[in-house]
């Protein structure tokens, strides 16, 4: 839950122009393993992968959303919003996502299994991703793959359990 809310705060603090993917590892003051972190940003949306030894991946979606903050996150949570997620021309990933609300915006975090990190390791033009909520769809952001591929590889590699 912490490098959620560095993840948030990094992203939303950083440039708000579409970038390339950028890597960042933060070491832990308290002892804990690092926190890897792939990125990018486009206009005032984020989208990271995020991992460390200890922990599965995840992945972040960042919005810009303040309008979810009156009914809190877990009255959000309790309508399941999903993340869509589509590499490429691959299908559509439809993964439960859970709410952390920021006075930034939304961000929405799911648990991103192997077969998706690498799915958008090898992606080659472009990651779509969207907010499913109550059947409607929002946020549609498609995202930059320039330099996925390397800084994707380098958090699996801070965080392989080698």
């Amino acid at each position: 839950m912490r490098f959620t809310l560095a993840v948030v705060l990094f992203l939303f603090i950083g440039n708000q122009a579409e970038a390339k993917w950028h890597y960042q590892k933060d070491n832990s003051a308290f002892g804990d393993d690092p926190t890897s972190i792939a990125f990018t940003l486009k206009t005032r949306y984020g989208l990271s992968l995020n991992c460390t030894k200890s922990w599965y991946f995840t992945l972040v979606f960042v919005t810009p959303d303040k309008s979810l903050d009156e009914f809190g996150e877990e009255l959000v949570d309790v309508v399941q919003p999903k993340l869509l997620i589509k590499i490429d021309d691959g299908p559509i990933r439809r993964e439960p996502a859970e709410t952390h609300l920021t006075p930034m915006g939304a961000s929405f975090l799911i648990k991103a299994e192997e077969g998706l990190v690498k799915s958008a390791m090898m992606a080659r033009s472009e990651i779509t991703v969207a907010l499913e909520l109550l059947g409607e769809i929002y946020h549609e952001t498609s995202f930059s793959v320039k330099g996925s591929s390397k800084q994707i590889s380098r958090i699996q590699r801070d965080c392989s359990s080698d």
